[in-house]
C-alpha cells in the first residue's frame, strides 16, 4: 500500500506519512481484508515476539534454565496413556474426566471422602522442569489447539483453553475472586436457583477452595508502576481498586504464568488438586 501510494516502503515513511495511511487503510478497509490483515500479523507477532534479540532489548531472559523434576510417590499412580500398547483395564468408582479447576476439585472432594477416583486427561503432565518460559513453546505444548482458536466478530479475540494436567490453571495468571453478591442475586432471579446460591451461603465453599489454593492478595511489589497510574486515576475517578487475589503465594514476579510457572509458586491443580487427591 505504501509503495502504490508513495513509491516507497512503509518503513521508509515520515511518522505523519506513516499515520496518515494507517488512518486511510482503517477507514477504507473491508471487514474481510482486516480480518485476511489480522490473520496474517499474527503469527509475525508470535515471530517477532520470541526472538532471543527482542528479549535481550526489553532486558527478559529468552529461556529458563531446566528445573530438575522431582518424583514424589503418587505419581506412582499416574499412568502415561501415550505409553500404553495393549488393553488396560482400571477398576474405580467415579471417572472424571478433565484435570482443569472443575475435575481435579471434584476428584479432591471425592477421594478424601474414600471413593475410588479415576482422572483421564487430554494433555500431557508437564511437570515443572518443562515450564521454560517460551510463549512459541507452551502454546504448542500447553495451549488447545496450538492456541489458535478465535471467535470472530468485528474482531477476532483468542478464546485460550489449557490442554494438560491442570487445565486452564497451568495457563492463567493465578487470578482468583469471588462471584458478587449482584451476580447471584441475577441468578436467582433468572434461573429460579435457591437461596443457597449467595455470598453468604457459598462463603464457605469459597474458604474451603481459598485455602487449598492459598488466595491471598498480590505482592504490591510485583504490580509494578502501571498499578499506582491505575490507582490514581481510580482515585481520581472515585472508583475503588486493589491488588487482585491470587493463589500463588511463593511469587517472585517473573510474569511468565501464562506459559507455566515456572517456580511452582502459582497453585494451579497440577500441582496442588491433583497431587492431594
Amino acid at each position: 500500500s505504501a509503495v502504490l501510494s508513495h513509491g516507497k516502503p512503509f518503513t521508509r515513511l515520515a511518522a505523519q506519512q506513516q499515520s496518515e495511511l494507517l488512518a486511510r487503510r482503517e477507514q477504507s478497509a473491508s471487514y474481510l481484508e482486516r480480518t485476511f490483515l489480522q490473520g496474517l500479523v499474527i503469527p509475525l507477532k508470535w515471530l517477532h515476539f520470541d526472538a532471543p534479540v527482542m528479549s535481550d532489548h526489553v532486558g527478559c531472559r529468552y529461556e529458563l534454565p531446566r528445573v530438575p523434576d522431582e518424583q514424589p510417590r503418587w505419581l506412582s499412580q499416574v499412568t502415561n496413556g501415550r505409553d500404553v500398547e495393549e488393553d488396560l483395564e482400571l477398576e474405580c468408582e467415579v471417572v472424571i474426566i478433565g484435570t482443569g479447576a472443575g475435575g481435579a476439585a471434584a476428584a479432591h472432594e471425592l477421594a478424601s471422602r474414600g471413593r475410588a477416583v479415576l482422572l483421564l486427561e487430554e494433555g500431557d503432565y508437564h511437570r515443572r522442569g518443562s515450564f521454560r518460559g517460551r510463549p512459541a513453546q507452551a502454546n504448542r505444548n500447553l495451549y488447545r489447539d496450538q492456541a489458535l482458536t478465535f471467535s470472530l466478530g468485528n474482531v477476532g479475540i483468542p478464546v485460550w483453553a489449557g490442554r494438560a494436567v491442570g487445565g486452564s490453571t497451568v495457563i492463567n495468571s493465578g487470578t482468583c475472586y469471588r462471584a458478587p453478591e449482584r451476580v447471584f442475586a441475577r441468578w436467582r432471579r433468572d434461573f429460579g436457583l435457591s437461596s443457597d446460591f449467595s455470598e453468604t451461603g457459598l462463603s464457605p465453599y469459597y474458604e474451603r477452595v481459598e485455602a487449598m489454593l492459598q488466595v491471598a492478595p498480590a505482592d504490591p511489589l510485583y504490580a509494578g508502576r502501571i498499578a499506582k497510574l491505575i490507582a490514581k486515576g481510580a482515585d481520581h475517578l472515585g472508583y475503588t481498586h486493589g491488588v487482585l487475589h491470587r493463589n500463588a503465594p511463593g511469587c517472585d514476579g517473573q510474569g511468565v504464568c501464562c506459559f507455566g510457572c515456572p517456580t511452582g509458586a502459582k497453585r494451579s491443580t497440577d500441582v496442588s488438586y491433583i497431587p492431594e487427591a
